[in-house]
């Protein structure tokens, strides 16, 4: 759908472009008949196309050429794509979702992480139609009854209440055609750039958290990831491969955030994983990269799409 300006009138047109097979046009015609008699329709033979619905493109990416498996990892996070394509390694071309034109963050509107994965890993695959991966983390405290859990992102901002009435929804793990409309609504209407800020205040999670903790003798808590996978012909939903794999580090919260916290990222400031001293801030990147929660679960993926090719 295309917006145009009549050349005469100088008002606003709305254009629509199609690729019909030949055998459709004449019902095609038909119908724009029945809608506007005085439409102006022009139509020319494609030699050529490819797309959905049609052929595939016959010529080779650089990435093809190299064995390379092309997978799109649904997130915008520098952190999290940083960790993941680390985790791949070379064989893996994963891409980000603005690397394939789209610039939002997927509404996690699932009521548990396996169902906030399975939601963005099914749309990438049914509006841009790769392979996709996607993923949902939480840290689970033990003696909060494991909150924040799914509420995780935004924990901060939650009244008890809010707490209560999310508790007692349904787990979304089917896709929702409801959850659909609301997610391509955000997708038409958003700026196309990710040069926007986050919505999330890790500061604020983190100060919850502490606070939710003060005074209990049980510290014990848990990052967990869920990965889910989504694989097959674009064409074939039925037909869609769909996995999903945990992961878990089990550790400790920590009775303060540890120095520098300014720039740490997600919960990593008060959580310490068994076996070790610090936080995970504290770690660094590259020992955060072998131990976390998203290692082990993303390190399931890969040994699965490994034992795929065998």
């Amino acid at each position: 759908m295309l917006t145009g300006e009549g050349w005469y009138t100088h008002t606003e047109r709305r254009i629509v472009t199609c690729i019909i097979s030949r055998r459709l046009a004449k019902y095609l015609l038909a119908l724009i008949k029945s809608i506007d008699p005085f439409a102006f329709v022009s139509m020319s033979d494609a030699s050529q196309v490819w797309g959905e619905g049609f052929d595939k493109m016959k010529v080779g990416t650089a990435a093809e050429k190299s064995g390379k498996k092309l997978l799109v990892f649904a997130s915008n996070s520098k952190h999290k794509l940083a960790e993941v394509r680390a985790l791949m390694g070379e064989k893996y071309d994963v891409r980000s979702l603005a690397e394939i034109g789209c610039y939002i963050d997927i509404p996690e509107k699932a009521s548990s992480l396996r169902g906030n994965a399975l939601l963005k890993a099914r749309f990438v695959k049914r509006y841009y139609g790769f392979d996709c991966m996607a993923d949902d983390t939480a840290l689970e405290c033990t003696a909060i009854g494991d909150l924040p859990g799914v509420h995780s992102r935004n924990f901060g901002a939650l009244t008890k209440a809010d707490l209560q009435a999310a508790s007692a929804k349904p787990s979304l793990e089917d896709w929702d055609e409801t959850v659909s409309r609301e997610i391509l609504e955000i997708l038409h209407t958003h700026p196309h750039s990710i040069d926007r800020p986050d919505d999330r205040n890790d500061a604020a999670n983190v100060a919850r958290v502490l606070d939710e903790m003060a005074g209990q003798a049980d510290r014990s808590a848990r990052m967990h990831t869920v990965v889910a996978y989504i694989s097959g012909d674009f064409n074939e939903p039925q037909n869609w491969e769909t996995v999903t794999f945990d992961g878990i580090l089990e550790g400790n919260i920590a009775e303060r955030q540890c120095e520098n916290a300014q720039d740490s990222f997600f919960y990593d400031s008060i959580f310490i994983p068994n076996g070790f001293d610090k936080t995970v801030h504290e770690l660094g990147s590259e020992t955060k990269t072998l131990v976390s929660q998203r290692a082990v679960a993303v390190n399931k993926l890969k040994a699965y799409l490994e034992s795929k090719k065998a």
